[in-house]
């Protein structure tokens, strides 16, 4: 991620001369105005004098006022930081986002692969939240958390159903060592369950191998993708490989996103040298973006999609299918089809913005539009009574089609 430290313009003095000092000011200028760049402007008395910031005039002047004028003391970073994200705001748009320092430490840890927490997962079923996975040998796992228990409260925070996703991974998660109370409801029953939160490098590739018809598939399950998501990836394979699959499954369910490069790389991993895997478009011109694998695998693939797909997940979704001839199993994805960079200011907040838009390798937008599966199919809701992969019934709608 690219991460640049932004540079503000800022006037912090009134600066007065006499009237002498303006005229020497103004000839001077006027000879070298063209080597300057500035221009100075005479206003009033002649007790002050402007730099013309072109755009950026009535920002540096209301700054410059307030740090002056204000009645009471002014936190410049804090109206700095301010004028920052109103300007992020006034964009409309809700990947291009001003993060404070705080919930940027959370942002960092997330993409970066690792992150204080429990080790669960997540989601919104029938408008509750839920615990969706739980990650093996986590601090979640030995509490005794299981999937589908439903989210009740997690310290003081009572959880309602206005709450999203994001609101409550932030109150499971933090930047140190610490124990947590959560209340969850199972089968009917309410319990607290304390958990300690703790280092967790997520885990964001795993697999298995399942037997099926005298068949040995892959399965490959993506929970996002981290910087670190393709060497995890890469080995699970190698792993897969060793045992001798002859077709493969690619779960991307609940999957955010996450670094487009390491998405690149997994879609190389399987499109042949050449051919493209997803296409770039900005300000009104398009660029393709080609695999570079010498010899790309050919498996038989069927990748699992939800309507918490999204953004890179879409983009492995898509190219699959379109460069790989994969089919697509589950529900409709969440259409995210543009791309942000991020970049961290000094106080440790960080502004993320859209800088462009992705379209599939044959030039379709998905963006508020999302996926349509080849195979559309409901995830059964007993599956999270019971979460084996004999009750997954859109996995086994997939081991069906490669069958």
């Amino acid at each position: 991620m690219e991460k640049e430290k932004i540079r503000e313009v800022i006037v912090e003095k009134k600066v007065g001369f006499s009237t002498l000092e303006v005229i020497i000011i103004i000839i001077v200028s006027i000879a070298f105005g063209a080597i300057l760049g500035s221009v100075i402007s005479y206003r009033g008395d002649v007790k002050e004098l402007e730099f013309d910031y072109g755009d950026l005039g009535e920002v540096v002047r209301t700054y410059k006022n307030l740090t002056n004028d204000y009645y009471e003391k002014v936190d410049k970073e804090k109206l700095t930081n301010g004028a920052i994200k109103g300007m992020v705001e006034s964009l409309n748009d809700p990947y291009t986002v001003y993060i404070d320092n705080e919930k940027a430490k959370v942002f960092n840890q997330r993409v970066n692969g690792e992150y204080y927490g429990i080790g669960a997962v997540v989601g919104k079923v029938d408008k509750k939240i839920v615990i969706v996975g739980v990650i093996k040998k986590s601090p979640a796992d030995e509490a005794g958390l299981k999937p589908g228990d439903e989210l009740l409260r997690i310290d003081d925070t009572v959880i309602t159903e206005k709450m999203d996703t994001t609101e409550v991974i932030n109150l499971i998660k933090s930047d140190t060592k610490v124990k947590t109370s959560i209340k969850v409801k199972r089968d009917g029953e309410e319990k607290e369950i304390i958990v300690e939160k703790t280092k967790i490098d997520i885990p964001s590739a795993g697999s298995e191998t399942i037997d099926k018809d005298g068949k040995k598939i892959g399965y490959l399950d993506l929970s996002i993708f981290a910087a670190n998501t393709y060497e995890q990836f890469k080995k699970e394979l190698g792993n897969l490989e060793k045992k001798g699959i002859t077709d493969l499954v690619i779960d991307v369910r609940n999957n955010p996103g996450g670094h487009l490069d390491q998405v690149s790389k997994i879609l190389s991993t399987f499109i042949p040298k050449g051919d493209v895997i997803y296409q770039i478009k900005a300000k009104g011109k398009k660029n393709k973006a080609f695999s570079n694998n010498k010899k790309a695998k050919d498996y038989k693939i069927v990748v699992l999609v939800n309507g918490d797909s999204a953004s890179a997940s879409e983009i492995l979704a898509a190219g699959l299918k379109e460069s790989a001839n994969a089919k697509i199993v589950g529900t409709k994805t969440y259409g995210k089809g543009t791309v942000q960079k991020a970049y961290s200011l000094a106080s440790g907040a960080i502004v993320k913005y859209t800088y462009e838009e992705w379209l599939t390798p044959k030039g379709k937008s998905i963006n508020k539009e999302g996926i349509t599966p080849d195979v559309s199919i409901e995830l059964d809701k007993d599956y999270y009574k019971d979460p084996t992969m004999e009750k997954d019934n859109q996995l086994q709608k997939a081991l069906e089609i490669l069958k």
